[in-house]
């Protein structure tokens, strides 16, 4: 259950404050399969095949195993934004959040107990193959894990031009901020308790500038174009890491009308959070996974939580691009974007099991006679990450119908462009989709004159993008002289296989009059799992998916509105995610899926239908 409240006033003519609350309660039950024992049969005993003692896993007769999760989150939010003079504005944010979670986890039963006290006394009535009943055995005490973590935090954002040159003013962005972040937790794990406590206190600053260096508007230096250039630098001293640093910088020219072309490098240093960091140690049991050494599905106990000797990690990013608007007319644009990535410590969460992931961290599996039994997945620092990729495409919008001015929006009501404080520009109305961020970015319906980007009252748009992201390279290095794993090429870490080589992703709208339906599309190239030299390959199937969105303001209904007054400045949202429920298919070399592969288990839910009322 969640609720979410937001009250907004003007305090005066250049200034307005917003604040906002929320609280969500959450509880989630799971099954962790039946629990089960390893007996051991003494040599002697009146079921014993072997001259010494045998080792036998059995599954009781028992209630399965089972996990309660409790969480309740609340936060509040304070944002005051205004004008200073006519070309700056400032931003102060102000938060604070709270989430507290209880997990409650079965354990099952112990070895030992009175069925293998009677197995030891060679008793014929205690048959280890016959079936077992929970009460011959010992319950095990439950683990339990509590974690609260807060966050107080604000910030301050001054935006606007700082002088002039000949090309245009340098626009600038300042921001200057502090956070404390705490993290205690509690774990209870075979009757050891941990307690744990990681507090962060964090001073930031950033700049950003903008330099126009040539205009074509302006008459100047017009045998260049339109050039300009961009710098940002940053810096965040936290109280457990330190002082980290950004830099960056780019550049964005556009020789001719129709064409723009940027370039742009980022060096960053990054902190893992303090969850990374001091997340309670949780054990589940009878985890399937498939053990690639002994090509069979087993179940294993797997084990999360926080790594309290995470490193910091350094990002850098290069990026180099195009944006084409053929036709001055028509709102068409043609993208393409080279990046190349390589993250030095990166932070990662573990990854699916693989042979060459079980070579290279030895330490973090545990076999018996052979068996996988349990795997830590505690995040860890890997040497590297190293990717390169192009993505390509191009977006098309335009508008539809007959203007009608009776038919604009009330000022503050949904759908349209908010009333400026102070003279300023109207903001952008901004109409995103459900379910993440679309290939071509959101839909954005404002923007331009009138904040309706072209679109005159009574009219509709449509938008259309389609994007092609194409991977060149995909490689991790878990640390110096071990061999580099190859996403694109046998190498996996995730359940779903290794990086496509190929993706396109697909997004068109219509909009009009307080209605809209979106489409989101997604094709993803199969992959391929290197089964190394003892277990098969896996081959992941292509996968398309498609989520439809579909929406009403009932503001712009207008005779509804006067017919129940209670509708004001409600919306409704149907949203329709995985919509033909298609799965993944996983298929080993003999043809076969293995247990843990099967398409409910790598996606349970398939197609979701969700109906969302919301009222300002």
């Amino acid at each position: 259950s969640t609720l979410r409240g937001t009250y907004k006033r003007d305090l005066n003519n250049t200034t307005q404050a917003t604040v906002s609350a929320s609280l969500e309660d959450r509880s989630s039950l799971s099954f962790n399969g039946l629990p089960g024992v390893i007996l051991t049969i003494p040599a002697g005993n009146p079921f014993s095949t072997s001259p010494t003692p045998t080792p036998v896993s059995r599954v009781l007769d028992a209630l399965p195993l089972n996990r309660e999760t409790d969480s309740l989150t609340g936060g509040i939010g304070l944002v005051v934004d205004g004008f200073l003079g006519d070309d700056w504005r400032w931003t102060l944010n102000g938060n604070y959040d709270r989430v507290e979670t209880d997990t409650l986890s079965g354990r099952g039963f112990a070895t030992t107990g009175p069925f293998q006290t009677r197995l030891n006394a060679n008793d014929p009535g205690a048959d280890p193959y016959g079936m077992l009943s929970a009460g011959d055995f010992v319950r095990l005490s439950n683990d339990t894990a509590n974690s609260v973590s807060q966050v107080l935090s604000t910030e301050l954002v001054l935006n606007g031009d700082i002088f002039d040159l000949p090309a245009g003013g340098i626009s600038s962005t300042f921001r200057i901020g502090a956070d404390t972040r705490s993290l205690d937790s509690t774990s209870v794990r075979s009757g050891l308790t941990t307690e744990r406590s990681q507090s962060r206190d964090r001073f930031n600053s950033q700049a950003n500038f903008s330099i126009p260096i040539a205009s074509r508007r302006r008459d100047v230096l017009t045998a260049l174009g339109d050039l300009s250039a961009n710098f940002n630098v940053g810096y965040e001293e936290l109280s457990d890491f330190g002082g980290l640093t950004t830099l960056g910088a780019g550049v964005n020219w556009s020789p001719v009308e129709p064409l723009s072309l940027n370039l742009s490098y980022t060096n960053e240093h990054g902190a893992p959070s303090i969850s990374q960091l001091n997340d309670p140690t949780i054990s589940t049991p009878n985890v399937p996974v498939f053990d690639f050494a002994t090509n069979q599905t087993v179940l294993v106990t797997r084990i999360d939580g926080g790594n309290a000797n995470l490193n910091s990690d350094n990002r850098q990013v290069w990026k180099a691009g195009f944006n084409l608007k053929p036709w001055s007319e028509t709102d068409f644009r043609i993208q393409s974007t080279w990046t190349r990535s390589l993250t030095e410590d990166a932070i990662a969460a573990f990854p699916t099991l693989t042979p060459g992931l079980e070579a290279a961290l030895p330490g973090r599996f545990n076999r018996v006679g052979g068996t996988l039994v349990s795997f830590d997945a505690r995040p860890l620092n890997f040497e590297r990450f190293e990717r390169q990729d192009i993505r390509s495409g191009f977006n098309y919008s335009r508008s539809f119908g007959t203007p009608n001015p009776a038919a604009a929006p009330l000022p503050g009501a949904p759908g349209s462009a908010r009333p400026p404080i102070s003279g300023g520009a109207p903001t952008r109305v901004e109409v995103r989709t459900e379910g993440g961020r679309p290939g071509g970015g959101p839909i954005r319906m404002g923007g331009g004159r009138g904040g309706m980007g072209g679109m005159q009252p009574g009219q509709g748009r449509f938008n259309l993008s389609v994007y092609h992201t194409y991977r060149i390279q995909d490689e991790i290095v878990i640390a110096s002289g071990l061999p580099v794993l190859d996403l694109l090429d046998g190498a996996a870490t995730g359940a779903r296989g290794g990086s496509p080589r190929n993706e396109i992703q697909a997004q068109g709208g219509v909009f009009r009059n307080g209605m809209g339906a979106f489409v989101n599309a997604n094709w993803r190239e199969g992959t391929r799992v290197d089964g190394g030299t003892t277990g098969p390959d896996l081959n992941f199937s292509d996968q398309a998916t498609l989520n439809l969105n579909v929406f009403i303001d009932l503001n712009s209904q207008t005779d509804w509105v006067a017919k129940f007054p209670w509708l004001k400045g409600a919306r409704v949202n149907l949203g329709v995610q995985n919509l033909f429920d298609t799965r993944p298919e996983v298929t080993a070399s003999a043809g076969d899926t293995p247990l843990n592969y099967q398409p409910d288990y790598l996606d349970p839910q398939g197609r979701v239908i969700s109906l969302t009322f919301r009222k300002i």
